[in-house]
């Protein structure tokens, strides 16, 4: 019972952990007022109707002053806090000021209710308020003791000369509980809010442990995996370099074998010869093939004049394979002839990059088409090469991550996450070119390569130009 009255007369609703401490103390003295109140009411009526020495006045007074606090109260629980407080405290202090307007300047009673509302000044509402208040009430006192002294006004000071009574120590008793009241609520509500602070301390020191444990465990972890990347860079290293070795060794074979088919090409039939062309033909498609991929592996970089779409073939011819397992179908679309001046063996790897990235991303995904679209063509003064897929596309969270260093979607078998990352390397600081994409999640991806037709080429010959060494 008394927890649902306190939840329903005193407990604070604002959210605000000042603002809280403030509504408790104020809705606390309002219901201790209003339980005086009603005890007197409650002392008036009895006596009204046992000795019929109080008037109705005095009842219908003390009835009004019960609604009155009722409806500071009711505004207090709506929120209204701010103001109900500079009223209460407002009431106090018209009460002070009649008192000593009626009965003198040197009233005890009326100083120490100026003493209360400084005091709930100060806790209800801030310590400007109670400021401006301690320094219109000293004015205040100054300036009535000064009419009281030249005359202006009469105050009634015949209980100078009476001997105090017991309703005058009783209001001297009243007051200054009311003092220990609001003293006790303040320091009570300052215990609370420090040991709110406490508690917030030790879980935030508690949070921060538990953070630093996750920091090291995650740092640890991104070590692992950075020596794992490492370790996988290290292990391609090695590869590419047994590869080269073996692509060197196979190109001479294979033109070891070429030699030999064209001293054959003299000493046969008609039907002898196309065969040994077709045999001739698949012999330099593969040294090419070899050629090139030596040259991706040892990163040689030529610049010279070559062409676009020639590369591209050479990427699918590379792809076929691959593609021909994920029943993928490589498509470049009709095109005019187009050349470019720069390194054509980092083109071949960002073309091969995409294409083999294209074909990725039909891993898993049921479709009835499975198709890469290569597409070649001038836009202005740049040439655009781009290749799209309808396969699983860019999840929206790792779009603006994809061209990172060791950023990967794959699993640790299948990628290490630098592919993209090279691709952007090569375009931009090998061809001043750009590149990007536009994915939908479960629908595709298109990525562009935009790579200037004449302003590389121009600087590309200037460069060449001043590295050659100066003739005497």
């Amino acid at each position: 019972m008394l927890r649902a009255l306190y939840q329903f007369l005193i407990a604070p609703k604002a959210k605000d952990e000042d603002i809280r401490r403030k509504e408790a103390i104020l809705n606390i003295l309002l219901v201790g007022f209003l339980v005086l109140a009603l005890f007197a009411l409650c002392i008036i009526i009895i006596d009204y109707l046992q000795l019929g020495s109080t008037s109705r006045a005095h009842i219908s007074s003390v009835a009004i002053g019960i609604i009155f606090l009722l409806s500071l109260l009711n505004l207090s629980r709506k929120g209204f806090t701010h103001f109900v407080s500079l009223v209460f405290v407002g009431i106090f202090f018209a009460v002070a000021t009649w008192a000593v307007y009626t009965w003198g300047a040197s009233l005890p009673q009326a100083l120490l209710l100026y003493a209360v509302v400084v005091v709930m000044s100060g806790i209800l509402i801030n310590s400007i308020v109670a400021f401006v208040v301690t320094f219109v009430t000293t004015a205040l006192l100054v300036f009535l003791t000064y009419l009281h002294g030249k005359g202006v006004l009469q105050p009634a000071l015949y209980w100078q000369a009476e001997h105090a009574e017991m309703p005058d120590a009783i209001i001297f008793g009243v007051t200054f509980f009311l003092l220990f009241v609001i003293s006790w609520l303040f320091n009570r509500e300052i215990r609370y809010a420090l040991q709110r602070a406490r508690r917030s301390e030790r879980e935030l020191r508690d949070e921060r442990d538990q953070l630093e444990i996750t920091v090291a465990k995650r740092t640890s972890e991104l070590k692992e995996a950075q020596l794992e990347k490492t370790r996988q860079l290290y292990r391609l290293a090695e590869c590419g370099r047994i590869a080269a070795g073996l692509f060197h060794d196979l190109g001479n074979s294979l033109q070891v074998v070429k030699l030999h088919l064209e001293k054959l090409d003299t000493n046969v039939g008609q039907k002898g010869r196309r065969d040994i062309g077709k045999a001739m033909d698949s012999v330099g498609t593969i040294k090419r093939l070899a050629d090139n991929a030596r040259q991706q592996i040892q990163q040689q970089r030529v610049v010279m004049l070559f062409d676009v779409r020639q590369q591209v073939r050479s990427a699918q011819e590379i792809l076929k394979h691959k593609a021909q397992v994920g029943g993928v179908v490589l498509r470049l679309t009709k095109g005019v002839q187009m050349m470019l001046y720069g390194d054509p063996v980092g083109f071949y790897r960002v073309i091969l990059g995409l294409i083999s990235n294209a074909i990725d991303s039909y891993v898993g995904v049921k479709r009835a088409k499975k198709e890469v679209r290569i597409t070649i063509t001038i836009v202005e003064k740049d040439v655009v090469i781009k290749i799209q897929d309808w396969g699983s596309g860019i999840q929206k969270s790792d779009q603006r991550h994809i061209f990172q260093a060791f950023f990967t979607t794959k699993d640790i078998q299948s990628g290490t996450g630098i592919g993209l990352y090279i691709c952007k390397e090569i375009v931009e600081k090998g061809f001043a070119g750009k590149i990007g994409f536009e994915s939908v999640p479960g629908k595709g991806t298109i990525f562009s390569v935009s790579i200037p037709l004449t302003n590389y080429a121009q600087r590309e010959r200037r460069v060449a130009k001043n590295d050659q060494p100066n003739k005497q």
